[in-house]
């Protein structure tokens, strides 16, 4: 097993943070080489399945998943199904100070294949592109005014 953990400080409140990044729908807006389809629409809840296409430096996944856990403005988990290369992970949000949000997103992999053969490398690959998506929902979640925020989870 692989686990990966990471996190990154963001300079807005847990509930502007969650609005984006605790809505499955807004995926496509920071997590880069994705593409999604969820079996319901909507905000996530429990039981919720979706199905996710990506592609992480040249290997191309296709999985479909299920949402263990909502906790508003804390926690959301999930956990991959009927997929070659089993997958369960969280999104937690902490508030650290004022107007200020500790994002962790964490994945745990059961490889298979190469990946298996690799588990550093593996990790290296992974936490390289969580990384950098954390990057990009810093940079989404902070240029936007917060009335927009409340607009992109509706």
């Amino acid at each position: 097993m692989i686990t990966i953990q990471v996190t990154e400080l963001i300079d807005r409140p847990v509930a502007d943070v969650y609005a984006l990044a605790g809505s499955l729908d807004n995926d496509l807006l920071w997590r880069m080489n994705l593409s999604r389809k969820q079996h319901t629409p909507g905000l996530p809840y429990v039981g919720m399945t979706f199905q996710e296409a990506m592609n992480y430096q040249g290997s191309y996944f296709t999985l479909t998943a299920v949402v263990e856990a909502v906790e508003p403005n804390h926690r959301l988990a999930f956990r991959t199904v009927n997929t070659a290369m089993s997958m369960q992970g969280q999104r937690v949000f902490e508030a650290v100070g004022p107007g200020q949000t500790r994002f962790t997103y964490e994945l745990t992999i059961e490889p298979t294949g190469l990946y298996k053969l690799l588990p550093a490398l593996t990790h290296e690959l992974f936490s390289q592109q969580i990384q950098r998506d954390l990057l990009t929902l810093k940079r989404v979640v902070t240029a936007r005014p917060r009335a927009a925020l409340a607009t992109v989870a509706a």
